[in-house]
C-alpha cells in the first residue's frame, strides 16, 4: 500500500484480518503530521455502526481509552526498538527557575528541543507501556506518593471532549500506574522528561 493512497473504507465495509495487519503497518510508517491528517480513519472506526472495530487500529496494549470512548491518536510516537535499558533512566526537570507550571504547548515544544533536552526526544507510549511491565527495575526513589510524574510526550491521544493529553507514568497507591496528562492544564515541577544516561 502506497502511504499516499491511503484507506477508503464505508461505513458497513467488510476487511480481512490481512488487510488490517496491512493498515496497521501502512499507519505507523507515515510521519506525525501525515498520521495527524489521517487520523479520522481512526475516529470512523470508533464509529459503533462501522464493522471496522476500533481495537483494530488502537496501537497501544493499554484499551482503557476505548472504553471511555476517547475519539483516537493524534500522534503514535515511536515504536521501542528492543529492550529499555532501565538502569541507564534518568528524569530531566524541565522547569526554568521561578516557573511552578509549564503550559502545554510549552512542555511540547522543550521536549522536542534536542539541544537544550538531549536524548528527551521519541518517549511515548510505547516505552511508557513496557517500563510499566518493568516497574519493578525502575529506581526505588521514585516510587513515592508525591513523587516524579514521568511524561511520555511523544504520543497524543484525544480524550471524549477533543482535549489532548500526553502519557505518563505516576506512582499512586504503592503501584505505577499510566496516565495522562492534560495539555491545556499544564504540567508542574514534579514532571519531568526521560532519557538515557551516555
Amino acid at each position: 500500500m502506497n502511504p499516499k493512497e491511503g484507506f477508503i473504507m464505508t461505513k458497513r465495509q467488510k476487511v480481512t484480518s490481512g488487510q488490517v495487519a496491512e493498515m496497521t503497518t501502512w499507519l505507523r510508517r507515515l510521519t506525525p503530521q501525515e498520521y495527524q491528517q489521517r487520523r479520522g480513519l481512526l475516529r470512523r472506526a470508533t464509529d459503533p455502526e462501522c464493522e471496522l472495530g476500533p481495537k483494530l487500529l488502537w496501537p497501544f496494549k493499554d484499551k482503557r481509552p476505548l472504553q471511555w470512548n476517547w475519539k483516537g491518536v493524534e500522534r503514535e510516537g515511536a515504536l521501542c526498538e528492543g529492550c529499555i535499558n532501565v538502569t541507564r533512566l534518568e528524569l530531566v526537570p524541565f522547569h526554568n527557575a521561578g516557573e511552578n507550571c509549564v503550559p502545554g504547548a510549552e512542555m511540547l515544544s522543550r521536549a522536542a528541543d534536542a539541544k537544550a533536552f538531549p536524548g528527551c526526544q521519541g518517549w511515548g507510549q510505547h516505552a511508557a507501556e513496557q517500563l510499566l511491565e518493568r516497574a519493578a527495575e525502575l529506581p526505588q526513589e521514585w516510587a513515592r506518593d508525591g513523587g516524579p510524574m514521568i511524561l511520555f510526550p511523544d504520543t497524543i491521544l484525544l480524550g471524549g471532549g477533543g482535549d489532548r493529553g500526553v502519557a505518563c507514568l505516576v506512582w499512586r497507591g504503592g503501584s505505577w500506574r499510566l496516565g495522562w496528562g492534560w495539555l491545556d492544564l499544564g504540567f508542574g515541577r514534579d514532571c519531568r522528561f526521560v532519557r538515557l544516561r551516555k
